[in-house]
């Protein structure tokens, strides 16, 4: 499983496969990942002794230019996201075992990038609409339909974060030409309804995060006093304000699971504080590790979350939360000072980055390896093809882990995937 955030124009080696690089987005989709886990210089960095065998790593390759990054990767293994062509241009891809990267193409513009990826196979991202700049519009890929245009609101712009098996797509859209992303609203698309504005609570803007098989959408709206207050929606209910943790009002959705939990975070007194909702028990606190951050970036299907925390000596940590357990598990480091977990698997094996021994930080150029965690083996190194950086996005629960790795001495970086898994 694995969430995304929009980054404004950045080359492909800035950041992680988390987010569209290289595309433009005007849209900040929460504070989840501004993890620069590609970036310059670093010292070598050294494997973890729990892990003296790495699993296998394969370079995903590109669409013929420099770079690629992921994004998203589904239960099968196909692995969404974007990558450089022999022009210079970023293209949305998908890859899979049997096809390789296949160019999805663009709706007419230069570039699209790959968000999200259905259990059936159908992705979804964003693409401008002409050459060199251009309106951004959602679209809809299969392999029998192509590319579709989805729209957007009012002649806006459209950011498509997730979709659902039956092939139901969510996001958020401008209202009109040139209007600003605080008035965005969230939408919902169907191949045979076509996009709908499911409008706000009161205030001026709405984003969804997230959609269940059944069609119940999630995100944020603000409301007539500001405040931004978590959501659920279908059509016969229309937009239904879940409210916010008690004693807070300004929330963000980071990610849902099928089932419609959902995690985030809130502010309060100037700290991140991290919550679960549920449909069965509401609110929770996902408590933190000391520290005044906590971030929950991804939610399996049973309703255990992974992200960071602030620790505190002030670093910050992965860590596992399980709604049965106590509060968040410290889930350590490489033997560096940091690590975030970026995903969660349906078994519970957590991926994300972390500093090898000797490193502190994830500022520029800081080496920090991706890592797998599991609770019989606890946190490998899973290393990087060439240099000091990469970092794991995205883990299904055949224990196919998904993410991105400089592959050579100019510090390029490709997609790739990590085989964990005993069937591999």
């Amino acid at each position: 499983m694995r969430r995304s955030s929009a980054h404004t124009a950045t080359s492909l080696t800035k950041h992680a496969g988390t987010a569209g690089p290289g595309v433009r987005s005007r849209q900040a989709w929460g504070a989840a990942v501004a993890v620069a886990l590609l970036a310059s210089a670093a010292p070598t960095a050294h494997a973890s002794p729990a892990a003296p065998t790495r699993p296998r790593v394969v370079d995903l390759g590109t669409l013929g230019g420099s770079e690629s990054g992921v994004s998203a990767q589904n239960e099968r293994g196909q692995v969404v996201g974007g990558s450089n062509t022999t022009n210079g241009t970023q293209h949305a891809f998908s890859w899979t075992r049997g096809t390789g990267m296949v160019d999805l193409g663009t709706l007419g513009g230069d570039t699209s990038y790959a968000t999200a990826v259905s259990s059936t196979g159908q992705v979804t991202g964003y693409s401008n609409l002409f050459p060199g700049g251009g309106r951004l519009h959602g679209f809809s890929w299969t392999p029998t339909g192509g590319m579709v245009d989805i729209g957007a609101l009012g002649g806006g712009e459209s950011q498509p974060q997730a979709v659902s098996p039956s092939g139901q797509i969510v996001g958020s859209s401008t209202t009109c030409p040139g209007c600003d992303t605080g008035t965005s609203h969230a939408f919902s698309w169907t191949a045979a309804g076509g996009m709908v504005d499911l409008g706000t609570l009161g205030g001026p803007f709405s984003s969804a995060r997230s959609v269940t098989p059944g069609g119940r959408v999630f995100g944020s709206s603000s409301t007539a006093t500001g405040a931004l207050h978590l959501f659920s929606w279908t059509p016969t209910t229309g937009m239904v304000d879940l409210g916010a943790p008690p004693g807070k009002e300004d929330l963000q959705p980071l990610a849902a699971n099928v089932s419609g939990d959902v995690v985030g975070f809130a502010t309060r007194g100037g700290s991140a504080v991290g919550f679960a909702w549920s449909p069965r028990s509401g609110f929770a606190d996902l408590g933190d590790l000391g520290g005044t951050v906590m971030l929950p970036l991804d939610v399996n299907e049973v309703g255990q979350a992974t992200g960071y925390s602030g620790a505190p000596d002030g670093s910050e940590h992965a860590f596992l939360w399980d709604p049965r357990g106590e509060g968040p598990k410290d889930l350590g480091t490489l033997g560096g000072g940091y690590s975030w977990g970026s995903a969660i698997s349906n078994t519970g094996q957590v991926v994300g980055v972390s500093n090898p021994p000797g490193v502190v930080g994830f500022s520029h150029g800081a080496a920090r390896h991706a890592f797998s965690w599991t609770k019989a083996a606890g946190m490998t190194d899973l290393g990087v093809v060439s240099g000091t950086i990469s970092g794991a996005v995205a883990v299904n629960a055949a224990g196919q882990v998904a993410g991105n790795s400089m592959v050579n001495e100019r510090r390029e970086t490709h997609a790739v995937v990590w085989y964990t898994g005993p069937d591999f």
